[in-house]
C-alpha cells in the first residue's frame, strides 16, 4: 500500500513527480510488488482540505453576542465564565500560591472544576504547566452530558519550563461543563499548573460555505445585516491555512467584525467551527457537494497515475460528522451518510477493486451507536453502503467477535 498526501493534489505538482512515479512502478515491476495506491481522505482529510480548508465539518455556535465600538464588533460574554469553584481534587494534588503540584506514583491526578456555560457557544481554556521526567502526557478536559468535548492534544514536553497550552470546545446543547486538568497515565516525573483560564471567544477558525454558514443580527430586533452592506466580510486568515493549506491550529487570536454600524450596538453572530483531534486531525464534511467532486477529481487522476487493479479506501477513524446545516438537511444519520459515500466512492474506483479498512463499518469497533468522539448519532448501518467486493483490511484482531 502507498499513501502519500499529494494524492490529493496531483494537479498542482510537478513534473517530476510524475517522473518518480514512472520510477517506482517500474521498480515494483521489477520485483513482482503490487503496488496499492491509498485516496479518499475520509476521516484524516487534510490532504483534501488543502483545496479548501472551508469544507472542513463544523460545529454550531449559536447567538453570540458581540457590540460594536469604534468599527469593531467584538465578544461579549454571555454569561461571563471563570475557574473559581474547585469541585474536585485527588490527593495527589495540591495548590499553593496559585500552583497546583502533582504528586508522582498515583494513577490519576485531577483537578476538576465544574462551571456554567452558555449552550452552543466556543470556549477557550489557556493553562501554563511545567514539567521534568513526565511520562504523562498531563492532559485538560472537558465533559459536558454525555459528551467529551475536546479531543485535540496539548503538546506537552516531558520536560519543559512554563509554557502556554490552549484548548478549545464547543459546549453543544450543555448548559454545564466539568474542566479537568490532569494526568491519567503513568503519572511519574515533576507537573506542575498555574494560571489556568477560560473565556468565550469569538470567530475563531469561523468556516465559510453555504453549508455552514454565518450570520449576523440585531440583539434587540433580531434583523439580520448583510455582509459587505453592514459590515466587512468575515474571514479568519489562520483557519485551515497555518503553517498550510490543511492545517487548523487550536488557538489563535480571532478575527473581529469590522462595520458601520453606531457605537453601542449589539449584534447576535451564529457560525460553524471545525474540530482538531489529537495532533492535528480534521474531518471533512462529506455532505458538502464540492468534497464529493474532489474525490470524484483525485479518482479520475490516480486511476490515471497508477492504473492498477487495487485500491485503498482511506475511510478510518472518521471523528467529527453531522452537525451543520449540509448535513443536517439531510436528515440522515452518520451512518446512512456514510453509507451513501463509500457507495460513490467504491463506483469511483471500477472497473478496478477498491479495500478499505474495517474500522468504520464493523460494528464490533467504531460502527456504533455512540456517543463516539464528536459525531452527531450513530456510525451504525454505515456497513449497508459496502459492496461485496471491496476488499475488507481488518485491524481489529484483539476483538474475537469481529468477523
Amino acid at each position: 500500500m502507498l499513501a502519500d498526501s499529494k494524492f490529493a493534489r496531483l494537479d498542482d505538482l510537478p513534473t517530476n513527480y510524475f517522473k518518480n512515479c514512472e520510477r517506482l512502478k517500474k521498480i515494483a515491476a521489477n520485483l513482482h510488488l503490487q503496488i496499492v495506491p491509498a485516496m479518499f481522505s475520509v476521516g484524516y482529510s487534510n490532504d483534501l482540505l488543502f483545496k479548501d480548508p472551508n469544507l472542513a465539518e463544523g460545529l454550531e455556535v449559536k447567538d453570540s453576542l458581540f457590540k460594536v465600538k469604534a468599527g469593531e464588533a467584538r465578544l461579549v460574554a454571555d454569561p461571563p465564565v471563570a475557574l473559581d469553584r474547585v469541585s474536585f481534587m485527588d490527593e495527589s494534588v495540591t495548590v499553593k500560591d496559585g500552583v497546583a503540584t502533582v504528586r508522582p506514583g498515583k494513577d490519576v491526578s485531577r483537578l476538576v472544576y465544574t462551571l456554567a456555560v452558555a449552550p452552543h457557544r466556543c470556549y477557550h481554556v489557556s493553562v501554563k504547566i511545567r514539567t521534568k521526567d513526565v511520562k504523562g502526557p498531563p492532559e485538560v478536559k472537558v465533559l459536558g452530558g454525555p459528551w467529551t468535548l475536546n479531543w485535540a492534544n496539548l503538546g506537552v514536553k516531558p520536560s519543559q519550563e512554563w509554557t502556554e497550552h490552549h484548548a478549545i470546545f464547543n459546549s453543544l446543547d450543555n448548559k454545564e461543563v466539568r474542566v479537568y486538568f490532569g494526568i491519567w497515565n503513568d503519572p511519574r516525573g515533576e507537573l506542575q499548573w498555574k494560571d489556568w483560564k477560560i473565556e468565550e471567544v469569538g470567530l475563531l477558525n469561523v468556516l465559510r460555505r453555504d453549508g455552514a454558514p454565518c450570520t449576523v443580527k440585531d440583539a434587540r430586533s433580531g434583523k439580520t445585516y448583510q455582509e459587505g452592506t453592514d459590515y466587512d466580510r468575515i474571514a479568519d486568515p489562520h483557519m485551515g491555512n497555518d503553517p498550510w493549506p490543511g492545517e487548523y491550529q487550536v488557538w489563535h487570536e480571532p478575527p473581529v467584525i469590522r462595520t458601520h454600524l453606531p457605537d453601542g450596538t449589539r449584534l447576535r453572530v451564529s457560525w460553524y467551527h471545525p474540530v482538531v483531534i489529537y495532533d492535528g486531525q480534521v474531518a471533512a464534511c462529506i455532505s458538502e457537494p464540492k468534497t464529493m467532486e474532489l474525490l470524484a477529481d483525485q479518482a479520475k487522476r490516480m486511476k490515471q497515475l497508477w492504473d492498477v487493479p487495487l485500491y485503498m479506501m482511506q475511510h478510518d477513524e472518521f471523528r467529527t460528522c453531522n452537525w451543520d446545516e449540509a448535513c443536517q438537511h439531510r436528515h440522515l444519520t452518520p451512518g446512512q451518510m456514510l453509507a451513501e459515500n463509500v457507495k460513490q466512492c467504491t463506483d469511483l474506483v471500477r472497473p478496478s477493486r477498491a479495500a478499505v479498512w474495517n474500522d468504520m463499518f464493523d460494528p464490533f469497533h467504531n460502527a456504533v451507536k455512540g456517543p463516539y468522539y464528536l459525531v452527531n448519532g450513530p456510525w451504525t448501518g454505515s456497513w449497508e453502503g459496502l459492496d461485496k467486493s471491496v476488499l475488507i483490511l481488518n485491524w481489529n484482531y484483539g476483538n474475537g467477535t469481529s468477523r
